[in-house]
This record gives C-alpha cells, structure tokens and sequence, in this order.
C-alpha cells in the first residue's frame, strides 16, 4: 500500500538525538508513512543508528555535505508520497502529530500547508507555543500578521506537513541560504494558498541557540526578503501587503542581529538596517544601527544579557 506521507529527516552530525527523532515517527497512531533519512555527510556515527533500523519503511539517503536545504529538497525528490512532512534530527513527535495533519488535510484538502502547535524546548524552560487556540482546527486568515503578532514559532519546520506538488512549484528549500529557509518556504507558500492549522501540542522542537548562531560563517541574507524585493510589482497589490513588508522586515532584524555577532562587512549590514520602513519595527531599526558602530563583543554581550533576563523571567513565573 502506498504511503500517505513521506517524512524527511536530514542528519548532519545529531548522533545522540536521530534515534528519539525517528522513534517518534514509529510511535505514530497513523502508521501509513514512508521514512526517508538523507544523511547529509555526517562524521559522529548518526548514520550508522538510522541503518541500525530494520523497518523496510526507513530509506537511508547518503549525500556528501551541502546543507540543509538540499537534504530536504533531494528528501523529496525520492519520496513516494503525496505529502511530505519535515522532521529535523534533533527534534521529535508526539504520537498524535500525523493523525492531527490527516485531520486537518481531510477538512481543508485545498490548503498549501498544514501545521500543529509545538513544544519549545530551549534546554532551561519548556514553552507552549500554540496560535488562536481557542479557534480550534482553523485556516489562518492572514499568515504574515500572525506571524508579525504572535512570532515565527507559529508552525516551526517539524510540525508542518506540505503537498509535494505544491512544495515542488514553489522550488523546495531555496539552496544557498544557510538561515530563514525554511521561514523563506513557508512565506513563499503563504503568499498564494491557504495554511491550515491545528492548535493541538504535537511536536517538540528542541532550541539552542549556540547551535543556530553557529552556522552563520559569512554574511547572512534573509531570502524571503530577497524574494519580495525582486518580485515586487507582482505582489503589490495584494490586500496584506503591509503584512507582508513587515515579515520582511522582521526577517531581516534576525539576520542583522548574527551579522553583528558574527563582525561581518557593517557597511553592508548599516545599508540592510536602513532597508527596513515598517513604522512598527523604527525603534528596533535605530537600536541595531547604534549596534552596527559597535564591537561585536558588545553586540554579543547584549544578546547573552537579554537572554538571561529572558530566562529569569521564564523562571519567575515556573516558580
């Protein structure tokens, strides 16, 4: 019988934690799926754990290392389903997640996307991240004011689940951005199709912050920006334009925050800095242009002190 979704899980060096990522995906109520691991040149041995499988529904992929993005995109090309869901190695399901999806799929099957609710994990504190929940399974009116008001964690990348025709005619992951592309496929998406959504707690999402910083090792774009700029005329006039410019906008704060971090080329990160017009985000702008005259050790430190805060307080209202 052919699966119903395919699951794609890249592994890039996540030896200790594939195996909880995989388990949950066996641990499915829905068992109809496929598994496709692409083992993106991994050196600690995490490859060898997913061949340890013996379920003839795990397909071990082996690529030399060229990132994220064509892990997934070459997960794709080999799976067999007409959906196609996304699990990072790192994190994992609850066992209700695919049934969750079909659910949602079986009431909006015109829908581009379909996404849950999720646990974050950042290492100290367990947080709930759950959009409009007392609207229970709904279509989400206006993607980019949801994500302007409530963050970017709404639908994180492994709790989504894509039609593959629709993932292949917006082109997949975009191939050479190390940050935002997966906030790049879900905006590309977002802008011609429905997103469907449950509020339901499915997925765990585990964050390190180290480990996201660390991949910026030269200067870092925000493609969906990118994307609005050179395609602009043909978007606008849609009716959440200004929603729009400030997902843009919003994008680009993050990546200038790592390029401050990171002390690459402030010329170039002053000119991003300037590039935001979003009245909402002025403050934020005139804050990171003091920023950008400053050594990246002050940069970083005021990152690890707003942290900290951000962690007293989480731990305040624990207590």
């Amino acid at each position: 019988m052919e699966s119903q979704i395919s699951v794609i899980i890249p592994l890039y060096n996540k030896a200790p934690y594939i195996k909880r990522a995989i388990d949950s995906v066996l641990s499915q109520t829905i068992q109809n799926f496929e598994i496709i691991v692409v083992n993106d040149g991994s050196t600690d041995g995490g490859e060898q754990v997913a061949e340890a499988y013996s379920d003839a529904r795990i397909h071990i992929i082996d690529q030399e290392n060229q990132g994220v993005s064509i892990a997934r995109n070459n997960g794709v090309s080999a799976s067999k389903s007409e959906l196609v869901a996304f699990l990072d190695a790192d994190d994992e399901w609850l066992p209700d997640f695919l049934e969750t999806i079909l659910s949602l799929r079986k009431l909006y099957p015109h829908a581009g996307m379909y996404g849950t609710g999720c646990y974050i994990n950042k290492e100290k504190t367990i947080e709930n991240c759950v959009y409009n929940q007392t609207s229970g399974n709904q279509i989400i009116e206006n993607y980019f004011r949801a994500k302007n008001t409530f963050g970017d964690f709404i639908i994180m990348t492994s709790a989504m689940v894509i039609p593959k025709d629709i993932f292949i005619s917006v082109g997949g992951f975009p191939r050479k951005y190390t940050q935002h592309e997966d906030r790049y496929l879900r905006a590309r998406i977002a802008l011609d199709y429905d997103v469907a959504y449950s509020p339901k707690l499915c997925a765990t999402y585990h964050f390190n912050y180290a480990t996201y910083s660390n991949r910026a090792r030269k200067y870092v774009e925000e493609p969906f920006s990118k994307y609005i700029s050179e395609n602009y005329d043909k978007i606008k006039n849609k009716s959440n334009i200004d929603d729009i410019i400030e997902f843009c906008d919003r994008g680009k704060n993050g990546v200038i925050q790592l390029n401050l971090e990171w002390n690459k080329d402030k010329k170039r990160v002053r000119k991003d800095i300037r590039s935001i017009t979003s009245q909402r985000l002025r403050f934020k702008k005139y804050y990171l242009l003091i920023l950008s005259y400053m050594p990246s050790t002050i940069v970083r430190l005021q990152r690890v002190t707003i942290t900290r805060i951000r962690e007293m307080n989480e731990r305040t209202l624990l207590d």
